[in-house]
């Protein structure tokens, strides 16, 4: 195993490590501050989050992959690599804001139709939504970013930006919160840290991606077309992933009340921990093997 390995492998688990506590740690001072059905909100944005994500169209990990064939080839072919960013750029954002503009309009109906309260009004609800794709329109983008850096085996910079997102999400908005502990504040400051660490995240990826004097990066429909079928079928498995994982608590919201949805999502959040065993290898394995792969170290990628 390599030290480059190694040592993503180290910071993968840190950073995950981290975001668990982040995601615990607060749980108590947010049922508090707001009341346990409110809290049921914040387990329905995480669910909604989740399922939404397929709008990421698999552009992260394509990112990833292709970034680390990049390595592979010793930086040949950056000039492609940089109009395949440039172009995901144009899809994610412009995507992101279509899809917050969709939850805006659904969120009166998904307040009076699907969940069930009993201390919070419709009004509340449907602006909580509302705020709800914003806040994931915002985070989206960090996702494909984050795929280029992993690619480029930049993963201690990646678990940073994630550890220093995730302790501005959920340990600043307690400071919010004893302020204004209503969850219209909870996810105003969610969207504006979502969109820092977005922002971020996209400023350190073009920083290290390799320089290429031939071209400016742009929009580009070929380098788009040369992995649309990869992108395609991750997306597919993400949406079959998102309706296992998460159709148990979009259920439990229709169903029973926000009441329960809260005390379901502490539950959820406290086996979700579990998850973080696996995924850093995962993480800090698939990049090296597509470099391997691609600089055709057949030695290499059989003792990996």
């Amino acid at each position: 195993m390599s030290t480059t390995l190694r040592r993503n492998i180290l910071a993968n688990y840190l950073g995950k490590a981290w975001l668990a506590v982040m995601s615990l740690a607060f749980i108590p001072l947010y049922i508090r501050l707001m009341g346990v059905e409110a809290y049921g909100l914040v387990g329905f944005y995480v669910s909604l989050m989740a399922v939404l994500s397929f709008m990421e169209l698999g552009m992260g990990t394509t990112l990833n992959r292709e970034l680390a064939r990049l390595v592979g080839r010793g930086g040949e072919g950056a000039d492609t690599a940089r109009d395949l960013l440039r172009s995901f750029e144009w899809l994610i954002w412009g995507g992101s804001l279509g899809l917050a503009v969709v939850v805006w309009s659904a969120a009166p109906w998904i307040g009076a139709h699907w969940l069930r309260a009993e201390g919070l009004d419709a009004a509340t609800i449907a602006r909580a939504i509302a705020l709800m794709g914003l806040a994931i329109a915002m985070r989206l983008p960090f996702q494909v970013y984050s795929g280029g850096l992993c690619g480029l085996q930049h993963q201690g910079v990646y678990n940073l930006l994630l550890a220093i997102g995730a302790t501005l999400r959920s340990a600043g908005v307690v400071l919010v919160l004893f302020w204004s502990p209503t969850i219209e504040a909870f996810f105003v400051w969610h969207i504006g840290v979502e969109a820092l660490t977005s922002i971020a995240t996209g400023i350190s990826l073009w920083r290290m991606i390799p320089k290429c004097a031939v071209s400016t990066p742009r929009f580009s429909f070929s380098a788009i077309r040369d992995v649309w079928h990869f992108s395609a079928g991750l997306t597919l498995a993400s949406i079959l992933m998102a309706i296992v994982n998460q159709l148990d608590k979009l259920m439990v919201g229709h169903m029973l009340s926000l009441q329960v949805l809260g005390y379901y999502s502490v539950a959820v959040a406290v086996v979700s921990g579990l998850y973080y065993a696996a995924y850093p290898i995962n993480t800090a394995v698939f990049p090296r093997f597509s470099e391997l792969f691609e600089s055709k170290a057949k030695g290499s990628l059989v003792g990996l």
